[in-house]
Parts: structure tokens; sequence; C-alpha cells
């Protein structure tokens, strides 16, 4: 059974963020490790619902510990949320995954990466809670 992250999502950064230094306006290694573990979560929730996707994530991003291709990186995480979208349902207001053609990823383009993961957990468990079990609806009550 997938099992939720315990870090919440960040959809809320603002261009303050950046230009003060925060934490919100600095994407690091716990940030990375924080929007793959909730890829992973979502992938897994999927598939056990019978929405089945594929990919691969990297949850154990540290400072400072090598240097792996970022471009490389940020595309193949880009291409995975696609792949999210692509195998469930989102919502209109649902923002677009940010294009690979860029080498890195603003401030909007990382609230919109993770509203979109905020979004597709909320349609699954809207779905979930909908479901009707065995014997608790009977016909011509």
């Amino acid at each position: 059974m997938a099992t939720r992250p315990e870090e919440e999502l960040i959809i809320g950064r603002i261009l303050n963020d950046v230009k003060r230094n925060t934490t919100k306006g600095n994407y690091n290694a716990s940030d990375l490790n924080r929007i793959e573990s909730w890829m992973e979560y979502l992938k897994e929730l999927l598939n056990e619902y019978g929405y089945f996707v594929t990919f691969t994530t990297k949850t154990d991003w540290e400072i400072g510990i090598g240097k792996p291709n970022m471009t490389s990186e940020i595309n193949r995480i880009k291409t995975n949320l696609q792949k999210l979208k692509d195998a469930y349902f989102v919502m209109q207001s649902t923002p677009e995954v940010p294009s690979t053609d860029r080498l890195s990823i603003n401030y909007v383009e990382a609230n919109n990466i993770e509203k979109i993961m905020v979004d597709i957990e909320f349609l699954i468990n809207n779905m979930a809670a909908s479901f009707i079990y065995c014997g608790t609806v009977y016909c011509g009550e």
C-alpha cells in the first residue's frame, strides 16, 4: 500500500521568497527529495487503483554529494510529472508541466510542479471516497 510522504508539498512560493533567499525561495536537495517522494507515492497509489504508470525516481538527494547532470535530472522529473498527469485525471485549473526546454525552474514552475501533485492526490482521494462497498447500497429501498 502506498505510504503518503510526511512532508507536505509547497505551492505558495512568491517572488519575495526568492529575493529574500528563504528556504521556500531556494530549491535544494530536500526539495528534490520531497517532490520525488511524492511522485513515487502518487505512482504507487495510481497503480493500486489500476491506473498504471511507470518511471524512476531518486529520493536520496544530498547537498554537495556528486554533481549529476541537473538538466537531465530536472527533465526526468518533469517527464515523470507528465506521466502522472497522463495516467489519471486533472482539474481544469491544474497547471501545465513546465517545459523540458529550460535548464532550470523558477518559483512559479516550482509551485506548479507541486500543485499538479496536490491536485492529483485530491482527485484520487475523492475517487476512493466515492467507492460503493459490497452490501452498502440496495435497490428498491
